[in-house]
């Protein structure tokens, strides 16, 4: 949330932009505000999940939602104080989750762990040194080949990593790991395997599954508004909990981030560079598909009004606008949606699997993503300016 201010446009568009970029869009898409005029307070909701620009007026006379898709679905909230608009509000979007009481300790993250010898070592440093650590999180270190609901076989084996596990809920600790949705393509990988089957991972427009790239490699994204991804969902995390008895979970690049498409116009795109990919001693964020224009004369790929998108054209360094999910849905029109379509569930699975009040922190939001999950602000520079 930040104050609007005169004359100046702000973009609603999900992108994977670290936060200590200033006056951009970031992960989430929030067309709300709440306005205090001579003591009295209103807010107004735009329900509405494309793409836009918001205005301010440079008199402050106005605010103009200039969005690129969708329906006027326009709430106006009376107030007049500022607790009853956000009473209001939350009545219509849904009221934040309740938090588990655990959730609200010290947690202790890094990215950058070499085992679970490791971190089981920084544990334990903390009550060494008298510090109360409530819970211990992990990110894509601790996966074979950055492959989601797996475990390193060497750094971080799946005996080891349980031991490790058990022995903070034995100390009244808690463990967090790290989840992405994009799903490696590989073999004898039930995740993929699965997704295939049982055809749920997005299209591209063309009708193949829409090919990205993050740190696993080549990927497909599973379509949260198929109705059978929720079950499919659910068996791959009680897989991994079955694994190692997770008491969260932390979705991560969920705009859905995608290391190619840095053009924009990637609609199709393939695992056909001849180094592989990725090409030995690459980095893992180097785009090594190659991605490809099919219809120049797309309007959902290329339309006719640009919002202030930091990164430009609207599919860049994410899924095609063309992309299609499960009932002829646009990503065009469904994209600032992903992350609530994994939140929602995430929640569920967690609720069913562990049979508590679930705890999940997400990246990427949107309207009533507070009903259904926790949120961070994503990576950001460490500065009193982030703070």
């Amino acid at each position: 949330t930040q104050a609007l201010s005169s004359g100046s446009t702000y973009t609603l568009w999900a992108i994977d932009q670290p936060s200590l970029s200033k006056d951009t869009n970031l992960y989430g898409s929030f067309p709300f505000y709440l306005q205090v005029v001579e003591g009295s307070a209103h807010g107004v909701m735009l329900m509405n999940s494309n793409g836009m620009d918001v205005q301010l007026g440079e008199q402050n006379e106005k605010v103009a939602f200039k969005t690129i898709g969708g329906v006027v679905d326009l709430y106006v909230f009376a107030g007049p104080t500022p607790a009853e608009v956000v009473s209001s509000y939350t009545a219509v979007v849904g009221r934040p989750a309740m938090m588990p009481y655990w959730s609200l300790g010290f947690h202790n993250c890094k990215y950058g762990y070499t085992s679970v010898a490791q971190v089981e070592e920084v544990v334990a440093n903390y009550s060494a040194a008298g510090i109360p650590l409530d819970t211990q999180w992990m990110d894509i270190d601790y996966m074979q080949n950055y492959r989601d609901f797996t475990l390193d076989a060497e750094a971080f084996p799946q005996k080891e990593t349980a031991a490790f596990v058990d022995q903070l809920h034995a100390d009244g600790q808690k463990f967090v790991p790290i989840i992405d949705p994009g799903i490696m393509i590989y073999p004898d990988y039930d995740a993929y395997s699965q997704g295939l089957k049982e055809d749920l991972f997005v299209k591209d427009l063309q009708g193949g599954n829409y090919m990205g790239q993050v740190w696993p490699g080549p990927v497909h994204f599973p379509d949260f508004l198929h109705p059978s991804t929720q079950s499919y969902w659910t068996q791959q995390i009680q897989g991994f909990y079955d694994m190692v008895q997770v008491d969260g979970l932390w979705i991560d690049m969920n705009e859905v981030s995608n290391f190619c498409n840095s053009d924009g116009k990637g609609q199709v795109c393939a695992n056909t560079a001849e180094g592989g990919c990725p090409a030995a001693g690459a980095s893992q964020t180097d785009c090594c598909l190659e991605c490809s224009e099919v219809d120049s004369t797309n309007a959902q790929d290329f339309p006719p009004y640009a919002i202030h998108n930091a990164f430009g054209a609207l599919s860049t360094k994410t899924m095609a606008m063309s992309g299609v999910h499960y009932g002829n849905v646009s990503e065009y029109d469904a994209h600032n949606l992903y992350g609530l379509g994994e939140q929602a569930a995430t929640n569920q699975a967690l609720t069913e699997i562990r049979g508590e009040r679930p705890f999940l922190l997400t990246r990427s939001s949107f309207l009533s993503s507070g009903k259904h999950t926790a949120k961070w602000t994503g990576d950001n520079g460490a500065t009193w300016d982030d703070l």
